[in-house]
Formats: C-alpha cells, sequence, structure tokens
C-alpha cells in the first residue's frame, strides 16, 4: 500500500510526462466557478415548481412563496446532487437561483421579480450585516445556459456531469466549462471519462499541494490539466462505448444501487482509468507493457446486440477470468509502474 502523500519530485515527473505527450495541449476551454450565495436568502427560491411562464418558489427572505418569470431563475446543482456521470434526480432540492436584479435587468419596471426584490429591500435595508450580491456577468449566463461540463471538486474524488438543463451550480468549489469551447476531438462521453478519473482528481490534489502558495490553485489546477487535442478511432470506439454503459448503468439502477459499494460499476470505472492512462501516458504504458484498449475492442461491452443488464454482467465475469490480460494489466500497475500509475490508481481518496 502507498502512502497517501507524495513529494513534488515524483508530482513534477508525472506532470512531465504528461507534457511530453504530443496528444495533450494546453486546456483553453471557457472554466467558471460557481457561486458563493452571499445573499442566498433572496437570490435562491426553495421548493421550487414550474408553470409554462412563471416559477413559484419559497423565499427565506419573505418567508413565504412568491411568483417570479421563468425566465429569470435557473436551476441549482449542490455537491451532492453530482454522482460522477450522472445527476441525481432524486435528490435535487428543486432550488433556482435568480439571475439578475433591478440594476441589471432590462424591463422590469412591473415585472413580478421587482415586485419580488421591492419587497426584499423593505427587510434587506434593516439587515445591516447584509452583503451586495454579485451579479452574473454576461459571460457568466451565457456558460449557465450552455450545454456544458459541471465539475464538483467537493471531495477529494471530482465528479463531473454533462448539462443540457441550464442548470447552475452552488457553492464555490462547483466548476463549469461550455461543451463547444473544447476540442472537437473530445466527445461527450471522453470528456467525462477524463474529468471522472482518478487522473485528474490525483493531478488536481497534488498540483494545490505544490503550488498551495498561488492564488485560486483549484482553478488553476483544472485549467492546467492538459487535455486531448487528437484520439485515435479505436480509442476513441472502446471509451465512447464504455462510458455509455457506465451512464446508462447507473441512471437505471441508480435509486437501487450504492455505487461505492456496486462491484460492477466500480470495475467500468477502473477499465475507464486504464483507458485515461493510456491516453496522458502512452509511451510510458506501451513501455511497460500496460496497454489495455486494444484488449477491449473485444470486451462484451461492445457487443450491440447485448441488452445494458447483459452487457454489465458480463463484462464483469469476462474481467474475472483469471486469464484475463486486461485484469492482470490492472493487478500488475503497483510493479511495473510503482511511482506513477500505480501510485496514482491505489491512492484511497477520501
Amino acid at each position: 500500500m502507498f502512502n497517501d502523500s507524495i513529494n513534488n519530485e515524483t508530482f513534477l515527473k508525472i506532470k512531465c510526462l504528461m507534457d511530453s505527450n504530443s496528444w495533450l495541449g494546453e486546456n483553453n476551454s471557457i472554466l467558471v466557478s460557481g457561486f458563493r450565495m452571499q445573499r442566498g436568502k433572496i437570490f435562491v427560491l426553495q421548493y421550487c415548481k414550474l408553470q409554462p411562464n412563471i416559477l413559484i418558489g419559497y423565499s427565506r427572505a419573505l418567508g413565504v412563496d412568491v411568483c417570479i418569470e421563468r425566465q429569470q431563475a435557473r436551476p441549482l446543482l449542490y455537491g451532492k446532487t453530482v454522482d460522477g456521470y450522472i445527476v441525481i434526480e432524486s435528490q435535487k432540492d428543486c432550488n433556482y437561483l435568480i439571475l439578475n436584479d433591478k440594476d441589471t435587468s432590462q424591463s422590469l419596471s412591473n415585472s413580478l421579480l421587482n415586485n419580488y426584490l421591492n419587497e426584499c429591500d423593505a427587510i434587506d435595508k434593516e439587515d445591516k450585516k447584509s452583503i451586495s450580491f454579485s451579479l452574473l456577468t454576461s459571460k457568466r449566463r451565457w456558460v449557465v445556459d450552455a450545454p456544458k461540463f459541471i465539475i464538483s471538486t467537493s471531495n477529494q474524488l471530482c465528479k463531473c456531469v454533462y448539462d443540457e438543463d441550464k442548470h447552475w451550480a452552488f457553492p464555490l468549489g462547483m466548476y463549469a466549462m461550455p461543451a463547444d469551447t473544447l476540442p472537437t476531438c473530445l466527445s461527450r462521453q471522453i470528456t467525462l471519462a477524463i474529468y471522472n478519473s482518478k487522473l485528474f482528481s490525483f493531478y488536481k490534489m497534488e498540483y494545490e499541494k505544490v503550488y498551495r502558495k498561488e492564488k485560486c490553485t483549484h482553478f488553476a489546477a483544472i485549467k492546467s490539466f492538459p487535455i486531448p487535442y487528437y484520439i485515435s478511432n479505436e480509442y476513441r470506439f472502446v471509451l465512447d462505448n464504455l462510458v455509455d454503459t457506465l451512464v446508462a448503468y447507473k441512471e437505471r439502477y441508480g435509486n437501487v444501487y450504492s455505487f461505492k459499494e456496486d462491484r460492477k460499476a466500480y470495475y467500468l470505472q477502473e477499465l475507464i482509468d486504464m483507458c485515461i492512462y493510456e491516453l496522458y501516458f502512452a509511451g510510458h504504458m506501451l513501455k511497460n507493457n500496460l496497454v489495455v484498449v486494444h484488449k477491449l475492442m473485444k470486451a462484451p461491452f461492445m457487443d450491440k446486440e447485448l441488452d445494458l443488464q447483459d452487457k454489465v454482467a458480463e463484462t464483469y465475469s469476462w474481467l474475472m477470468k483469471s486469464d484475463n490480460v486486461v485484469r492482470q494489466r490492472i493487478m500488475l500497475l503497483d510493479t511495473r509502474s510503482p511511482q506513477i500509475i500505480g501510485r496514482i490508481h491505489n491512492f484511497h481518496f477520501k
């Protein structure tokens, strides 16, 4: 068992290996953080119900249900609603963030939102501890409304979901990247695989230790993580199918199983992690005879004739065979690459 901590030299060696990979480059996508709701009582409505043009939600500032125009609010995601690859629908709090206030909204003089904010003003002026709320810039609002990836960093093991439903994130520690600002070679599945991988979480955690004296290390760690600018057709085919299988499995059985304890989901994620290692450490994996993507071309999850349950069950049975090459290479990570892949893969994330 490896120690959880590593020295700076080891991390920089890992980073150097990644930087030397010709497939990887700088992350030039737009990245914005979630909100610290300093005036959350006013700008977050709870237990919301949607009607065609209006939203009805509970205001903690007023202590009653209020109505505002539906276009003026967006649903909120919290760390606990993100489970890696999927949003846990049953745990949504039905909270909505109000996007605008009287000072920046257009044509609000007779709006429901304006009436609500006027009522809040009367109460808020009596609260000497009130702190002004920083509103969305035009860029942030564009990110909110764009199809995007949302990364939750509330735990050591980061989680990422793809969002098309105009969610926003609360609090800080959640970050969003519009999908169309990433390289075109990155499919939705591959992007999810990267930001849900052990490699990404390990890199982010160790980056923050090495550069802890710098400002905004959370943000810098995510932005500095290199992303692929080329992906082979074989690699894309394998990882797209693998992620689709895991996502479908989680969506179907998410209310039945705890995926922290579900071994089938665990090993599907292990296969994804192996593919990510091969993408980021291609030469190192090949040199140490640890590559698996070509072997996964014949795995059961690639069989389009199987239904989801059979895909998952047969993939698990296939992987558990003692002579399975992929399983053997997973088990050899800590001996063939003890200071790099083995250390990352066997790290105990809290």
